[in-house]
């Protein structure tokens, strides 16, 4: 009978071959296989097949062994692997599961690379397939404004708007690509819009506040920035409101009125840096 770690020495002898150079492939994938057979859900059997088959130029077979590793990897090491060996957007999607939740994932740790590039690729090759639904549509916007094609950013957040016309994120993306096409006035209309739907939403409104205050329109900013304030329920949320509403008297150049908002933001949440450093900077 089977206990449940007798694929660990197999997936040991994979591991300890992986490590000579130059590595025997045709050594590991036998061990890495069998390992395969005693535990099928363990994740570095199939990653290490991958490895050992990419080697010999296997690379659909390779794509495949990833998929089946994903359930079961530590999803952000995984993927930085991926996103190292494969340079095509087809490819980098063939190796995790034909499903969003994985793609979004991919598309995620692309972003946190700054990779914003082949995140749009990889986006663009997921609207193909699969044609639009709300959720791409507001990562095609954001990764369009990481390559800051701002237009590109702008058409997608309206196709999703489209979709979803109370969208938090595809409102944000919207605003924030007609601010960078210098479009202020249009930015400022849609994050009024949003904040009608959302005056609840933290993020939606401390960022609209941030974009107000650039327009010179600190009042407007720190009225809705009150009204969340007397709903916000936690430590943090209240830091932050407060800060924002530090920002918007540091651009009258209050300086006094500036330090009590950020000194009320480190009442609220200490452990916040940003409103120590913004403390020290006002």
């Amino acid at each position: 009978r089977r206990h449940p770690a007798d694929y660990y020495v197999h997936l040991i002898s994979a591991v300890a071959l992986s490590s000579q150079r130059p590595i025997p492939t045709q050594r590991v994938l036998p061990w890495a296989q069998r390992a395969m057979f005693l535990n099928p859900t363990a994740a570095w059997p199939h990653r290490l097949a991958a490895r050992a088959l990419l080697r010999i130029e296997r690379r659909e077979q390779a794509r495949i062994e990833y998929r089946l590793a994903f359930a079961g990897a530590e999803k952000e090491e995984l993927l930085k692997e991926l996103i190292q060996t494969f340079r095509q957007p087809e490819e980098l999607l063939d190796a995790v599961p034909d499903e969003w939740a994985a793609q979004d994932l991919l598309l995620h740790a692309l972003a946190v690379g700054g990779d914003h590039a082949m995140r749009l690729r990889v986006a663009q090759v997921c609207l193909r397939d699969q044609g639009p639904h709300v959720r791409l549509l507001a990562e095609l916007a954001s990764a369009a404004r990481g390559v800051e094609n701002f237009e590109l950013a702008r058409q997608y957040a309206e196709q999703g708007l489209s979709l979803e016309p109370a969208d938090v994120e595809l409102v944000k993306e919207k605003a924030r690509a007609l601010t960078e096409m210098g479009k202020v006035d249009e930015a400022l209309s849609v994050w009024d819009s949003g904040l009608k739907q959302h005056p609840d939403n933290l993020d939606l409104v401390v960022m609209a506040a941030s974009h107000y205050v650039r327009a010179g329109r600190t009042a407007e900013a720190r009225a809705f920035l009150h009204r969340l304030f007397a709903s916000a329920v936690d430590a943090h949320s209240r830091a932050r409101v407060m800060y924002a509403e530090g920002e918007s008297y540091s651009a009258e150049g209050r300086a006094d009125l500036a330090i009590e908002s950020f000194r009320s933001a480190i009442r609220a949440d200490p452990e916040w840096s940003g409103a120590h450093w913004a403390l020290v900077d006002a």
